[in-house]
């Protein structure tokens, strides 16, 4: 039945069916040219960042239109010619002509193998009245895809109208071997029947460099590297992408022959470097507002904004490139915004503000440019402030001085060769014996202190207001032999020798400081063996722990010498402190007994004065 039916439209096709002419048609003239010597400018890319193909087109139609499935990336034209960037990985390219159908351009089919950087080339004409045939298609299984010269054709693949010559045919089904051939039409030749033999899938192995890279099958995913699939012969679109790496897309074609193919694709990190030397090295630099902390650093291919900055320097802002696998290196030289501020204050301890902000420690800064308020004040002076305009690599260099607030302070003292002392703040300001004009004292709180060894001491509380006279004069009240001498005493004195070496010593002779070498000498002594017995104890116990004989050895040795020392210092300090405390009770003993006499004196003595009518003897008991 099957046979007649086959007949049967074998036979209308020759007998009952006329050469028609149908609607007018763009058509490849000849096959498909690769042109190797024809390479692609680099700066050319598509979307994934991928150098295009190219696709050179001789026509002698004018007006030609293309569009393409993944879209052209770029399209140059002159007469009768046209050349079209496209993605690698594209497959379906449409050419549009007025007064013609649409002719979409498989062009897997006419042998054109797009690759990243290479040409083809292709001629298209079309002839307006065309003469057509019907033609029918018999295969087996039918759920098949028919393309002639790139078309694919609908379904039923009967009475189909085709220009009368040679065409490309292609006849394809999953789970099939593809039928590739030449068709010559014509009024003798237009009825055609094909079989397609079964095939096996093949088994596709997919790895990557790195690895982790995700897989798409005619744009589905099926899983990351490394990773494997079974497919039937055919062509398939494979892309392979991982983030930060351009992403790879191919056309796989799968044959029957073969039973498994391994594919390894070694991916490209889509980043380019940009290699960055600044001047002053501490300059903040930032990419498109994010910082940058290394002198190298990887970027996507792109537009940038690149700026420097630091303060007291001219900023730098500029537009970079960075393109792919390329080191884009830039050197930032920033140029100083600012001068240097000198200066030098009398008295040195005046504070000096730069726009409020006091400076501690400094007479000179670097400023950038402007305009800067200056203060400088201290206490009881006039203080001072100035504007200062500070312009670009100027050095100004400054010199104030402070006038203080001051009086004329005179000083008289009983006796002439009294000590004085002149103290603020608990800190001696000046230090004189007898009289003293201080033309410009400070005003402020003093105390006055004098002292003389046969007198007693006097102190006294002085207030100096700004441009005052002011006098003043002490007379001190002799101390009495006898009073002296109670201070010399020998018991309370030889006490205090014992509670603290040289403190007796000074107080016995009257106050002289040459108690203090006996005081130095015995905390020093007592001091260095106190130490060396605690480095002793210290060694001791690590001898204890020590396991190793000669170390141990060693250690017993140390802490017994350290332990000699200790005591050598103590004895000898506390033969210091002993001969300080002899000494001590000796001369007390010595100005107790002198006391007692000048007692007796006071309490027998005489006195001769005269009187109106002679001379007066006076006797005290």
């Amino acid at each position: 039945m099957k046979f007649k039916y086959y007949y049967l439209l074998f036979a209308l096709s020759v007998f009952q069916f006329q050469p028609l002419y149908g609607q007018n048609q763009l058509r490849i003239n000849g096959d498909a040219q690769f042109l190797p010597g024809e390479l692609i400018d680099q700066s050319i890319r598509d979307i994934n960042g991928e150098v295009a193909a190219g696709l050179r087109i001789i026509t002698d139609l004018p007006g030609l239109a293309f569009d393409a499935r993944n879209g052209v990336v770029k399209l140059n034209t002159k007469p009768g010619e046209y050349f079209l960037f496209l993605q690698p990985t594209e497959r379906v390219v449409r050419i549009l002509s007025t007064g013609f159908l649409p002719l979409e351009l498989y062009l897997y089919d006419v042998g054109i193998r797009l690759k990243s950087g290479k040409t083809w080339q292709i001629t298209v004409t079309g002839d307006k009245k065309i003469e057509t045939l019907p033609v029918n298609f018999v295969t087996e299984p039918e759920d098949v895809t028919i393309r002639v010269d790139g078309s694919p054709l609908e379904k039923p693949f009967t009475n189909v109208n085709l220009p009368v010559g040679k065409h490309q045919l292609s006849i394809s089904k999953d789970g099939y071997e593809t039928i590739a051939e030449e068709l010559d039409v014509s009024a003798t030749n237009s009825f055609f029947r094909y079989t397609l033999k079964k095939v096996l899938p093949v088994g596709i192995t997919f790895n990557s460099e790195p690895a982790q890279a995700s897989i798409f099958v005619e744009g589905v995913e099926i899983g990351v590297t490394p990773n494997s699939v079974f497919k039937n012969p055919g062509i398939y679109e494979i892309k392979v992408q991982k983030n930060g790496y351009i992403t790879q897309t191919e056309l796989l074609e799968l044959k029957s022959t073969q039973e498994s193919v391994n594919k390894t694709y070694r991916l490209i990190k889509n980043v380019g470097k940009l290699n960055i030397t600044k001047t002053p090295n501490d300059a903040k630099v930032t990419l498109n507002e994010e910082l940058i902390t290394q002198s190298i650093t990887e970027w996507k291919p792109g537009i940038y904004t690149l700026k420097a900055q630091k303060l007291g320097f001219i900023p730098i802002e500029e537009q970079i490139k960075i393109k792919l696998s390329e080191t884009l290196t830039k050197t930032l030289n920033l140029t100083s915004n600012s001068g240097k501020l000198e200066w030098q204050v009398e008295p040195k301890q005046a504070k000096v503000f730069i726009n409020k902000q006091i400076q501690s420690g400094i007479n000179k800064k670097e400023v950038i440019s402007g305009i800067y308020l200056i203060e400088i004040s201290l206490e009881n002076h006039d203080s001072i402030t100035e504007t200062i305009e500070v312009k670009r690599g100027e050095v100004i260099q400054k010199n104030w001085k402070l006038t203080p607030h001051t009086a004329n302070f005179r000083f008289l003292v009983n006796p002439a060769d009294a000590t004085v002392k002149l103290i603020k703040n608990k800190q001696v300001q000046n230090e004189w014996k007898g009289l003293k004009i201080l033309p410009t004292l400070l005003v402020g709180n003093y105390e006055l202190v004098v002292t003389h060894p046969d007198y007693r001491p006097k102190s006294q509380i002085v207030t100096i207001k700004r441009n005052e006279e002011k006098e003043i004069k002490i007379n001190l009240e002799p101390r009495p032999a006898l009073e002296k001498l109670e201070r010399f005493g020998g018991v309370m004195n030889t006490g205090k020798a014992l509670l603290f070496p040289g403190w007796g010593w000074s107080a016995v002779n009257g106050g002289e400081k040459s108690g203090t070498w006996i005081t130095v000498t015995s905390l020093a002594l007592l001091g260095g063996a106190f130490f060396a017995e605690n480095r002793s104890q210290t060694l001791y116990v690590d001898y204890q722990k020590e396991s190793d004989l000669v170390k141990s050895d060693e250690l017993y040795s140390s802490a017994n010498q350290m332990r000699q020392t200790a005591l050598t210092l103590a004895g000898v300090g506390v033969s210091v402190w002993v001969y300080n405390v002899v000494k001590v009770a000796i001369k007390g003993s010595q100005n107790d007994k002198l006391k007692r006499q000048l007692k007796e004196e006071r309490m027998f003595s005489t006195t001769v004065s005269p009187t109106w009518n002679g001379l007066a003897l006076t006797v005290n008991f």
